[in-house]
């Protein structure tokens, strides 16, 4: 200050100042510093207020910023970045980031770091913080800083949250996925509901000669032992036409108010004795289960299925099993489990379950999720389908089934049932009383077509005809039993057709017949459930229906109850 003074005011003898020009010079300085210290503090607000502006757009900014060292250590951070990690800034200052990530990305971050500093270029890679056991997914780009006064080099990184997109990629494959999957399955099921249809033709006259070798050999012939065991082996064979019929969704169903209580009781008498010292089996039933509206036969097979897994799977007895009943309430959006028999969410609702759980040997992941595809099996003997069949009945009663195991810790099936409304439960009661076949007396001239394109069925149904009385006549397809229709001589009291045939279809045909033989009964015969029947027909009900493969004693009991029905009708 000295120094500026001397400079700027004379102070030699020669140019001596008075005291007076003295102290305005002096002021003058003053005005002057006091300006350019104005300017100085000016400066510093301005410069202070861009330090906070910047600071505060680094913060709110939409992705997250770290500077780096070459060592991967932090040297400073946005708060969203420290979000993206989940822990507080101050404590991820000065820390190495890789310590942050999974560690299954531990190495393609550090290959990253190298390839940044070593030039100028930009870039990218995906990581996963690991952000408090909830995983974070991020894109990182990353471009090396200029380095300044021989400072060592740093790095920004520029992180861009894309949970929400892996997530979205996830659930699209995962739809994609269940799509593939269901239309492979779905196509399985068409094969498996046609292998069946066809293979009950077939049975339904393997079953018809045989019953009449049956009665022709008697009981005490050296060859009714054989064709007892020939009558039972095309017996077992037509069960599994309907295990394949119920996974294609097709089987036949008597649905009516059941208890699941009583079927698990009735279902576990099958079973008990075959597996007597296996396991130890506890039932918890609940007390007042309220009825659901389902065929017992189906449920019961399911429950079965599930109670013969849970024996085969305890590979050192005694083990234990538990039979569990009760009610889950399934809120929306919720899935049933983590296998299930759905591709889609269990919709929401009051649901009646029936539980089987076992302490057996459990299933690794990847023969869990393929429990209930057809013919999968990893026993020695099976052919796969008694869980695949559990799941065609479980969406056709529009439930579900739901499975959890674990190697080692046993396995659960819960099958649940949509508990109906109370008022659409109707009471059970008693079932009328059978009237005998001999009751009902036939004239001499009643006539009955027989329409199937298989020969053998239309054998064994006309010979089973012919044994009440009835003339029967026979067409392998609807043009055939029109032309024989249009001929006439005969009086034609019955009709009895299948539904599937070449050229016309069983639709078209009962159309002409209610217009040609108006109030002459029809009974559908087919391999198909009567419910898939109904919706073939198009609203056009027939007066009964024949499920293949059938014997004469189930055909004379459907055509003489028809044929009082139809008489019934007409005499009122």
């Amino acid at each position: 200050m000295l120094a500026m003074l001397r400079e700027s005011v004379d102070l030699s003898p020669a140019g001596r100042l008075s005291p007076d020009e003295l102290v305005t010079q002096l002021e003058i300085h003053r005005v002057e510093l006091e300006m350019q210290n104005q300017e100085l503090r000016e400066t510093q607000v301005h410069l202070e207020r861009t330090r906070h502006r910047y600071f505060t757009l680094f913060d709110i900014s939409p992705v997250g910023y770290f500077v780096l060292d070459q060592a991967g250590v932090v040297t400073e951070l946005n708060l969203l970045a420290a979000d993206m990690v989940g822990v507080e800034r101050a404590r991820l200052l000065r820390k190495n980031l890789l310590h942050q990530l999974c560690t299954e990305r531990l190495a393609s971050f550090d290959a990253f770091l190298q390839a940044v500093f070593s030039d100028q270029r930009r870039h990218r890679v995906e990581v996963t913080f690991r952000a408090g056991g909830n995983p974070v997914h991020v894109q990182v780009d990353g471009l090396q800083l200029p380095s300044l006064d021989g400072e060592p080099p740093y790095c920004l990184l520029v992180c861009t949250d894309v949970s929400e997109r892996k997530r979205a990629e996830e659930e699209r494959i995962r739809i994609e996925r269940q799509a593939v999957e269901g239309q492979r399955l779905e196509s399985i099921g068409l094969l498996a509901g046609g292998v069946a249809h066809d293979f009950n033709n077939l049975l339904t006259g393997v079953l018809g000669n045989l019953g009449v070798i049956e009665e022709s050999v008697g009981p005490h012939a050296r060859e009714h032992d054989a064709v007892q065991q020939a009558i039972q082996c095309a017996r077992r064979a037509a069960d599994l036409c309907q295990q394949l019929l119920a996974y294609a969704g097709r089987a036949r169903f008597v649905i009516q108010p059941i208890d699941l209580n009583e079927v698990c009781t009735e279902t576990l008498k099958l079973v008990r004795s075959n597996y007597a010292g296996r396991a130890r089996v506890v039932i918890e039933s609940e007390a007042r289960l309220p009825r659901v509206l389902a065929d017992p036969t189906q449920v019961g097979q399911v429950i079965l299925n599930f109670l013969i897994n849970a024996f085969e799977s305890i590979e050192r007895p005694p083990g234990s099993i538990t039979v569990r009943t009760g009610v889950q309430n399934l809120a929306p959006g919720r899935r049933a489990g983590e296998t299930t028999t759905e591709a889609g969410e269990v919709p929401p609702g009051r649901y009646v379950f029936v539980e089987v759980a076992d302490s057996g040997c459990g299933m690794p992941p990847d023969v869990r999720q393929r429990i209930f595809e057809p013919f999968f099996t990893t026993k020695f003997a099976g052919r796969g389908l008694g869980l695949a069949a559990s799941a065609g009945i479980a969406k056709s009663h529009r439930g579900t089934i739901h499975a959890t195991s674990t190697p080692g810790g046993g396995t659960v099936f819960r099958l649940l049932l949509p508990e109906p409304d109370a008022a659409l439960v109707p009471r059970v009661e008693a079932p009328p009383a059978r009237v005998p076949v001999a009751a009902e007396v036939v004239a001499a001239d009643e006539w009955v077509l027989v329409v199937d394109d298989e020969e053998p069925v239309r054998k064994v149904a006309i010979r089973g005809l012919q044994r009440i009385g009835f003339l029967a006549v026979e067409a392998a397809c609807g043009d055939e039993a029109l032309r024989l229709i249009k001929e006439g001589g005969r009086s034609i009291r019955f009709v009895l057709m299948d539904l599937t045939m070449p050229g016309m279809n069983g639709a078209e045909l009962l159309s002409e017949l209610r217009r040609i033989l108006p109030g002459v009964p029809v009974v559908v015969m087919s391999g198909f459930c009567e419910d898939d029947v109904l919706k073939r027909l198009e609203g056009r009900a027939p007066e009964g229906f024949l499920p293949k493969p059938f014997n004469a004693d189930l055909l004379r009991q459907r055509v003489v109850h028809v044929r009082g029905l139809a008489r019934r009708g007409s005499s009122s």
